[in-house]
């Protein structure tokens, strides 16, 4: 006598994770791949630990623009021609050769692209344009 017993198969319940690992694993490789990592170069040292050590960062230079094209160094107002001028003599008083650039919202681009080419020929590293945060 032969029986014929038909086995059900149990339906999984749970849900697959391998996809899920996989994916999170993509997007670890991506983020490490992606990373920006600065490599210091040059003799290993300890430094030692203060309190105080970030205020030691000299405060870049300042040059603003207000709404009649009036330029100022440091709150300090300088003609345009006189600017680069003005402008070597605090660079070479400073070791951060960075300058930031503060405009009025309304002063002529003229204006803005002037002071830009004698930061630039003032021999700035660096030119940063200061901007305020939109509300949202």
């Amino acid at each position: 006598m032969l029986v014929n017993i038909r086995r059900t198969q149990k339906k999984s319940l749970g849900l697959d994770m391998a996809p899920l690992i996989d994916m999170v694993f993509l997007l670890l490789i991506f983020f490490m791949l992606s990373a920006y990592f600065i490599e210091e170069t040059g003799i290993s040292l300890e430094l030692p630990q203060s309190k105080v050590a970030g205020a030691s960062r000299p405060i870049p230079l300042t040059v603003s623009i207000d709404r009649q094209g009036r330029v100022f160094v440091d709150e300090v107002e300088v003609g345009l021609r006189d600017l680069r001028q003005a402008l070597q003599m605090r660079l070479a008083e400073t070791s951060r050769k960075e300058v930031v650039v503060k405009s009025d919202r309304d002063c002529r681009v003229q204006a803005l692209v002037s002071v830009m080419d004698e930061i630039r020929l003032a021999g700035a590293r660096g030119l940063l344009l200061s901007a305020e945060e939109k509300d949202r």
